[in-house]
């Protein structure tokens, strides 16, 4: 389960805001009072994106063509005498 952006509302008063917009730690911090919440076994989400996970290299001769298909979520790589496929569903 994710979880995001967590408010508490008093009588319609906007009392506590954790974004959840942290990349590292067990700790929260609420952008109205300040308060700080502990983080049970977090996965953040923000790091995912900010650091790419290598999933294979190669090297080729000469220009490389690439073709993506996004129906079938793969990646083509084409040179002067061959091709290679990269399929990212898993």
């Amino acid at each position: 389960m994710q979880i995001k952006d967590i408010r508490i509302l008093e009588s319609d008063v906007l009392k506590y805001d954790w974004p959840l917009d942290e990349t590292s730690g067990y700790k929260a911090s609420d952008k109205v009072s300040k308060k700080i919440a502990q983080i049970k076994n977090p996965d953040w989400i923000k790091p995912k994106y900010q650091k790419w996970e290598l999933t294979g290299s190669f090297t080729i001769n000469g220009y490389a063509g690439a073709a993506y298909d996004a129906k079938q979520d793969r990646l083509f790589i084409t040179v002067s005498d061959s091709m290679a496929v990269f399929h990212f569903r898993q």
